[in-house]
């Protein structure tokens, strides 16, 4: 059974409870659940930094400008209806789909090797689940300063290696199984 310290993330799981999981971010509910994980595990207090490269006055112009351009124009219902939403929804379902298929089921966690997987997604999963290359999961896991532009080929490249290819773990899209 793994864990990454969430219920969500321990396995193995039925498929109704996987789909039920799912499901509960098209209803906003799991969305506002993991936004609020994500501020309490990454939102706490920074360490100190150079004050020269400190940005929180960037970041406070910034917001003060989005919430003044909002209210003059009127654009907080699409603000919420074509960015809020779809980050609390797809965005952080997308997120999840995607975890699981590249950290749980049928890895063996003995090396760095067969400890996460890469996966091969067709056109719309690549859309939808793992733009930019980052089906290539275990080569960034392996070469995380690689560009994601330049995945492909390094995965390409691994693959030529024996011992590489042999304990590898390749899996051909997000929906064909484990």
């Amino acid at each position: 059974m793994a864990k990454l310290g969430k219920g969500a993330y321990t396995f193995p799981k039925s498929k109704l409870e996987f789909l039920l999981r799912v499901l509960s971010y098209l209803f906003l509910y799991q969305g506002i659940m993991d936004a609020f994980w994500f501020l309490k595990r990454f939102g706490g207090k920074k360490k100190a930094t150079d004050p020269a490269k400190d940005n929180k006055w960037i970041q406070l112009g910034f917001n003060a400008m989005l919430f003044t351009a909002l209210t003059v124009f009127g654009g907080w219902k699409y603000y919420l209806l074509y960015w809020i939403v779809p980050y609390l929804s797809t965005f952080f379902m997308f997120q999840y789909i995607r975890s699981v298929a590249e950290h749980f089921g049928d890895l063996a966690y003995e090396h760095a090797l067969n400890s996460t997987r890469s996966v091969k997604p067709n056109w719309l999963e690549s859309f939808f689940i793992a733009p930019h290359n980052v089906g290539y999961h275990l080569e960034h896991h392996l070469y995380p300063g690689v560009p994601f532009y330049h995945l492909p080929e390094l995965h390409r490249l691994l693959m030529e290696l024996p011992d590489y290819s042999s304990a590898a773990h390749i899996t051909q899209g997000h929906t064909t199984g484990y």
